[in-house]
């Protein structure tokens, strides 16, 4: 009997003692040229730390990088002190904040430190590859989100000086699904002195000391704080719609639609922030208005559908 009891308990300690989930959380893949892959999952919750969450999944790996492709993820602090070395692990859970009536009135979200991800490869260059809608459908501050191999996104103020420099590289999280970085020794003399790069010099297992280049994702939702107003060359983007405004933002009821020019477009849908549908509109049944008085309190997007793509339109609260 004590046996049964034992097996039947088993499923709900199991989900008591299971892996916490974060306010956010992420997934990048990482690729060579060669065919070889990784992949780490970031992101942030209030409960975490900089040194080590095990609760949210978080693995401390002492054993060297191997294999012609590893990627490792630390928390921020890893560069804060001298002889501090710092969790390394395929998941980072970083530590979040809370901001107050951010980014409008009677709104809250959360953003956290940046998350650096050490790339060791051995067949440049390496693709990463990322949901977009993770950031854009995201209640979190992370919206102008961005990642860079170029540590003078952290020393250069404002960030539009360093967004001048030549050879500067990064793309903005909601804008683009793919990144392709190169870390090896031509690039780094190409683009950026030494002493600005991501980079973590660290000895395992007592053998020789290995140098590991680096780049870092930004949680942000402040467009002064990103360069995601700028494109990378060469990179296929997130289709926006910049054409027009809505007001009141934040809206109570009434939500108004102002174009800044004639547009054909087939419809017009609203989505909460975890991408569901909750009204839709055709071209010749909207008049400039929706109402959203039945809508919960939260953050929604609106969405332009014109010739077979959807498009952002804007983003707005609902008080």
């Amino acid at each position: 009997m004590k046996n049964i009891l034992f097996l039947f308990l088993m499923p709900f300690l199991n989900d008591g003692l299971g892996q916490k989930n974060p306010l956010f959380e992420t997934r990048l893949y990482f690729e060579d040229q060669m065919g070889n892959k990784d992949t780490i999952t970031l992101g942030f919750d209030t409960s975490a730390n900089e040194i080590l969450n095990p609760e949210f999944g978080e693995v401390n790996l002492t054993h060297p990088f191997s294999g012609d492709l590893e990627v490792r993820a630390a928390h921020r602090s890893i560069l804060d002190q001298a002889g501090f070395e710092g969790t390394l692990s395929k998941r980072i859970i970083s530590k979040a904040e809370r901001l107050e009536n951010f980014p409008y009135p009677g709104y809250t979200c959360h953003e956290s430190r940046n998350i650096i991800l050490f790339v060791k490869a051995n067949h440049f260059p390496v693709k990463i590859v990322w949901d977009s809608l993770d950031f854009v459908n995201s209640q979190e501050c992370v919206y102008n989100s961005f990642i860079t191999p170029d540590f003078n996104a952290e020393i250069i103020d404002p960030l539009t000086a360093w967004i001048q420099f030549p050879g500067k590289r990064f793309a903005c999280m909601r804008r683009v699904e793919e990144f392709s970085i190169n870390l090896n020794n031509d690039y780094r003399r190409g683009f950026f002195p030494a002493e600005y790069t991501y980079r973590m010099i660290r000895t395992f297992n007592a053998t020789s000391a290995d140098t590991i280049y680096g780049l870092s994702l930004f949680f942000t939702y402040e467009a002064k704080k990103s360069p995601c107003m700028y494109v990378v060359n060469n990179e296929a983007t997130r289709p926006e719609f910049n054409g027009g405004n809505i007001f009141p933002n934040p809206v109570h009821e009434t939500l108004h639609l102002e174009m800044k020019q004639p547009l054909n477009f087939e419809q017009i849908q609203i989505a909460n922030a975890e991408g569901h549908i909750l009204k839709t509109m055709q071209e010749e049944n909207f008049g400039g208005s929706i109402s959203v008085m039945d809508f919960p309190k939260g953050l929604y997007h609106v969405i332009i559908k014109t010739e077979g793509r959807d498009r952002l339109f804007s983003r707005f609260i609902k008080m």
